[in-house]
């Protein structure tokens, strides 16, 4: 009966209510106790209602509807009332004048009973912030406690809140009552009021709600606390990761100035091999590596004369050429580098369906030069990356392309690449349009309205108005900028 009534009383409950009574009664709000009043026109056997409680048959048999018995009363000669822990029952004649005072009184009974558990959970909170500080005590102990400590401050602030307004509610449901009046020259009427005394009840019910906002305030000021000691242990891991971050970087410094030192004892010794190669050029070419100089008429008659026996002319003659080879070597070596550097990424999610079989095929045909797998038990994640090949299609130095797939459903899930902007005409924008028109050419796509949704991707990407002329021309766009203005507008 508890259970159906629970159903019943489902539909008129708001969600937050429900959230409520999940919280009060641990989830379990469908089971929770409930008062029971039963009204009867007459009881079998009929007797005083002090031999009802007898300890025995008849008191065991009230046992069964009304929990333990509390007291029985006679309130004429033909009206009982016995009041037990969850229900009461009352027989006689004409009982229902009576409603009013037992409506009343099983609601406060009620109320009762939702805030003794509405108490035990204020404890139970209590305890988990307990237990919660005893993890701070330790959070050293595991890695993860940070993260826990966080979880159950969170919890716990949610059930801290929502228990402050069950208690504002309750504390408002008992200041709100109406008590009805003894029914003139009824004596039953007014031996009901005096044994339920519903004024003092509802007094006492007010005086819990009041206790239960102390219960409340406590546990709230425990979380607080719990929150600085939390936030104690985020500044300390903060200025511990700081600290480490510091050491990495000035270990990072040391090794960046030690490879600015190694880059210019480097360049030197280049400068000082360029000065080698450049006097043992000059010897070769005037003969004097092998001593017969003055076998060489050209020499003798030109070189010899003017360069040779001139102080300091043969000397400058060396000098010239080695600033000239290693001016020319350093120069060389910045130009190389300075071409490297320019270096633009592009990576653009598209997430779309492929023909699984033309992938594989397509792929097949790409020098992959490395090939990442991540499996897990939903997805079969695959990352492909390979050089491309062909200058005259790229217009100069071909893009590195790196591609994920979902090999398991059948997707490609991200593009990424990566070319040199000043060896390479073509720019990132160019080369996505490029690759996709490449994918659909080989038949990996499934289907026109996939493909339309990747050309949109495309366009997007672009930041270009997509056309036909856009599609169709990604390979042979014309080169004249005031031309691809025009086409685009």
């Amino acid at each position: 009966v508890h259970q159906d009534s629970s159903k019943v009383v489902a539909n008129l409950l708001a969600p937050q209510q429900k959230l409520m009574l999940d919280l009060t009664f641990l989830d379990d709000a469908e089971n929770r106790d409930k008062y029971n009043i039963i009204i009867g026109e007459s009881i079998v056997p009929k007797m005083a209602a002090d031999k009802y409680m007898d300890k025995e048959e008849n008191e065991n048999e009230l046992k069964q509807v009304v929990g333990d018995t509390y007291s029985g009363h006679d309130l004429d000669e033909q009206s009982i009332l016995v009041l037990g822990k969850m229900g009461l029952l009352i027989c006689g004649e004409n009982t229902r004048r009576h409603e009013p005072f037992i409506m009343l009184y099983a609601s406060l009974q009620a109320c009762n009973i939702f805030m003794k558990s509405v108490f035990n959970r204020c404890f139970i909170l209590a305890d988990y912030l307990k237990r919660t500080r005893d993890i701070i005590d330790s959070y050293e102990d595991n890695p993860n406690n940070v993260n826990i400590i966080r979880e159950r401050l969170s919890i716990a602030t949610e059930q801290s809140i929502m228990l402050s307004e069950i208690q504002v509610f309750l504390l408002e449901s008992c200041e709100a009552l109406e008590y009805p009046k003894v029914i003139e020259d009824d004596s039953a009427s007014v031996t009901l009021a005096g044994i339920l005394k519903l004024e003092v009840e509802g007094d006492r019910l007010r005086r819990r709600a009041v206790d239960i906002e102390k219960t409340i305030e406590g546990c709230r000021n425990e979380l607080e606390a719990l929150r600085e000691m939390a936030n104690v242990i985020a500044e300390s891991e903060s200025l511990r990761t700081q600290e480490s971050l510091q050491q990495n970087t000035k270990n990072l410094e040391d090794c960046f100035r030690a490879g600015a030192r190694q880059g210019t004892s480097l360049e030197i010794m280049n400068v000082v091999f360029a000065g080698s190669l450049a006097f043992d050029i000059v010897d070769r070419f005037t003969g004097q590596y092998m001593s017969i100089a003055d076998q060489i008429e050209w020499v003798t008659s030109g070189l010899q004369y003017y360069l040779v026996e001139i102080p300091c002319v043969w000397f400058i003659v060396n000098m010239s050429v080695w600033v000239i080879l290693g001016g020319g070597l350093i120069w060389f070596m910045r130009y190389v580098s300075y071409m490297s550097m320019a270096i633009e990424t592009k990576k653009a999610k598209i997430n779309q369906p492929v023909h699984g079989d033309a992938l594989a095929d397509w792929l097949s045909t790409k020098p992959i030069t490395s090939e990442d797998v991540e499996e897990d038990a939903r997805t079969s994640l695959r990352k492909y990356a390979w050089d491309e090949t062909d200058k005259v299609r790229w217009e100069g130095l071909p893009p590195r392309i790196e591609l994920m797939t979902d090999q398991r459903y059948s997707y490609i899930l991200q593009v990424f690449i990566t070319l040199n902007k000043r060896r390479c005409k073509v720019d990132g924008d160019r080369a996505f349009e490029m690759l996709l028109q490449e994918l659909e050419d080989c038949g990996v796509m499934n289907n026109e309205q996939v493909k339309d949704n990747i050309w949109q991707i495309a366009a997007a990407y672009s930041r270009r108005p997509l056309t036909e002329e856009v599609k169709d021309g990604i390979l042979d766009e014309p080169e004249d900028d005031d031309d691809d203005a025009s086409s685009a507008s």
